[in-house]
């Protein structure tokens, strides 16, 4: 697994809801970032021109809108 092969979502205990909501804020949190992105300069990784913010805000804003614009069906097991 690398560092740029997807995103991973890893819990024990937690509720379908729960995660839905611990989703949702991770999401808003990317989204309103403003700053600086770790490892996003050649001394701290050798894809760092792969390191995008607004591009990453506009997948996370994608996602976040899917999230919130159909029923919660999914059961996250």
């Amino acid at each position: 697994m690398g560092c740029q092969t997807g995103f991973y979502l890893l819990t024990r205990g937690m509720t379908n809801e729960q995660v839905l909501e611990l989703t949702r804020r991770v999401l808003g949190q990317i989204i309103d970032h403003r700053g600086p992105v770790f490892g996003a300069e050649r001394k701290g990784c050798g894809n760092y021109r792969n390191l995008n913010l607004e591009a990453a805000q506009l997948e996370c804003r994608r996602y976040l809108d899917v999230l919130d614009s159909r029923p919660v069906t999914f059961q996250y097991e």
